[in-house]
């Protein structure tokens, strides 16, 4: 009994003792810092309110021609009158939709016409998904089919 209660007595000592804090830490706070700081909050506000304007502009623009349109938008289950306006990029490889390029991306802050998803962003770690399609099998050992591959 005598050793139990040693052992509650120094787990109580230890509770609320100040100590330093460590990179990951530092890090943390950091990351809270900027994703709850009040600039943050009115950007996208900001972003919201010209998002809707975008979505009026589009809604009075003509339609592309047959099977063209803006993968982005369609994806984000946009009326038909706003995803089938625009395109996603244009032949430079540049962002031309216009809801696209008001995102910010939360890792590297890429906006304009170098906007991208998270799920796109060059500073993910790991594989990107193109890089994945690339890949001659899939997770479960068996060969991809060549149509997936070969959108080179």
């Amino acid at each position: 009994m005598d050793f139990y209660m040693d052992q509650v007595r120094e787990e109580f000592a230890h509770n609320g003792v100040t100590k330093d804090l460590d990179e990951l830490d530092h890090l943390m706070i950091k990351s809270r810092k900027k994703r709850d700081s009040p600039e943050d909050v009115s950007m996208t506000d900001n972003m919201q309110k010209s998002i809707k304007k975008i979505r009026l502009i589009l809604n009075n623009m003509k339609p592309l021609n047959n099977r063209r349109f803006c993968v982005f938008c369609k994806n984000n289950r946009e009326q038909p009158s706003v995803y089938n306006t625009h395109l996603v990029k244009n032949e430079e490889g540049e962002v031309t939709c216009p809801i696209l390029k008001k995102y910010v991306c939360p890792n590297c802050r890429a906006t304009g016409k170098y906007a991208h998803t998270v799920k796109y962003c060059p500073y993910n770690e790991g594989l990107s998904v193109d890089a994945i399609f690339k890949t001659m099998r899939n997770c479960t050992g068996r060969q991809r089919k060549s149509s997936v591959c070969s959108s080179e």
